[in-house]
């Protein structure tokens, strides 16, 4: 029902349901569902994927963080999914959005950041980038 069900709310409250039993063998479901056209079911997977990372999951959750186009509440659920996904090329898609028009989306990249690193260096991507490449290399 997830990916195949040709209405967007039965997808939407099937990844819901997945992600509540916290279905690790639903980690491909979600990854796909990241595609759909609805916003909701887009919102759903990546709200998924934040509770069952996955290293799959890394590179479509970036492209949609950084897609400003893109519906904003899943840009917010991006940015908070990938506060799992410790990598340089991660922090480095959140640092920049930190500076962008929605305040929203640049908190929740805040957020992450700091989760990530346990530093907070607020909205300033150069503070940001100095910290990943410094001597301190968080991500080696």
């Amino acid at each position: 029902m997830a990916e195949a069900d040709t209405e967007p709310t039965v997808r939407t409250a099937a990844i819901r349901a997945l992600n509540r039993s916290r279905d690790e063998k639903a980690v491909a479901v979600y990854i796909s569902a990241l595609n759909d056209p609805d916003a909701n079911v887009r919102l759903e997977a990546a709200k998924a994927l934040a509770n069952i990372p996955d290293a799959r999951a890394g590179a479509p959750l970036m492209k949609l963080l950084d897609d400003e186009q893109q519906n904003r509440d899943v840009r917010i659920a991006c940015a908070d999914a990938l506060r799992e996904y410790k990598t340089s090329e991660v922090a480095q898609s959140l640092i920049r959005v930190l500076s962008g028009q929605d305040f929203g989306v640049a908190w929740q990249a805040r957020q992450s950041l700091n989760l990530m690193t346990g530093q907070d260096y607020f909205y300033s991507q150069t503070a940001w980038l100095g910290y990943l490449t410094g001597p301190a290399k968080p991500f080696g």
